[in-house]
């Protein structure tokens, strides 16, 4: 079956292309691709062919790079007139896992800042040698159903204070455990070890540890969901969290020593988590 050049309408179109799923590009659409990104250094490209209705057929690919972890990247690409028959994003980064970079990709009408969408086309998880298109089963992986294993270094307070932490954006954490090292003076006072789970100003769990540390002790605190009850295992506590501890985005972990002493340190401050990219 042939179509002449100008004689190719929607449904004729259908009919060439069979099972794929064809969008009109209309003059002022473009495609939008947005990334959500929890890995630095990472190329991804989306590429695809566009069928005019005089027949020709037209490839485009467009690469973004993705400078910084945590960052959520738009760009757009103007198509030619006609019928977008293939569409896939992809990236051939070493290393990226499913759940380390989300990409949706839609038609927009206008321009970046002040565009109106038109059509969703594909959202869900891009991995190396893995790709996404429209027509792949991958896109049945719910976005922020795939977690991605992290861990957090926090940087030592001064003498005295505690410790304060900002979670990323653009993710949710799942706090696995929280580890700290509370040195004590030699000052007379009894400290506990206290840690607090906010967003913004709001609390969202508290814990504390069961025993308390007196002067001139170094103890290791280890918060996790297991075991159930405080366990000492040399210097070291093991400490109940709640469990499941899901933080949203942007979301705050704080100590609360009480008693605290100017001559008190914290330190070996790890957070570990499963952070789950929610793709805004």
């Amino acid at each position: 079956m042939g179509f002449l050049p100008g004689d190719l309408t929607p449904d004729k179109a259908r009919l060439l292309m069979g099972r794929h799923s064809l969008h009109w590009i209309e003059t002022g659409d473009q495609l939008k691709l947005s990334l959500y990104s929890g890995v630095a250094s990472a190329t991804v490209v989306v590429s695809g062919r566009v069928l005019s209705l005089d027949g020709r057929v037209t490839l485009f690919s467009q690469s973004i790079v993705i400078a910084a972890a945590g960052a959520q990247t738009a760009q757009y690409l103007r198509l030619d007139v006609g019928f977008l028959v293939d569409l896939e994003v992809s990236t051939a980064t070493a290393a990226i896992g499913v759940g380390d970079i989300i990409a949706v990709v839609e038609i927009v009408q206008g321009e970046a800042g002040v565009s109106t969408p038109i059509a969703p086309l594909v959202a869900g998880y891009v991995a190396t040698y893995q790709p996404l298109g429209v027509d792949d089963l991958l896109t049945s992986a719910p976005i922020g159903s795939v977690a991605r294993y992290r861990q957090k270094a926090v940087s030592n307070p001064a003498a005295g204070a505690n410790f304060t932490t900002t979670l990323p954006s653009g993710a949710e954490w799942e706090i696995l455990s929280v580890g700290v090292t509370l040195v004590t003076a030699a000052v007379v006072a009894t400290r506990q070890m206290v840690l607090q789970f906010l967003n913004g100003s709001t609390l969202i769990a508290q814990v504390s540890a069961t025993s308390t540390q007196l002067i001139s002790l170094t103890r290791v605190y280890l918060f996790t969901a297991e075991p159930g009850a405080e366990l000492a295992v040399g210097t070291a506590l093991y400490e109940p969290l709640p469990s499941p501890l899901r933080l949203p985005a942007g979301a705050t972990v704080r100590s609360l020593v009480t008693l605290i002493d100017p001559g008190d340190q914290l330190s070996g401050i790890l957070i570990t988590a499963r952070e789950y990219l929610h793709g805004g």
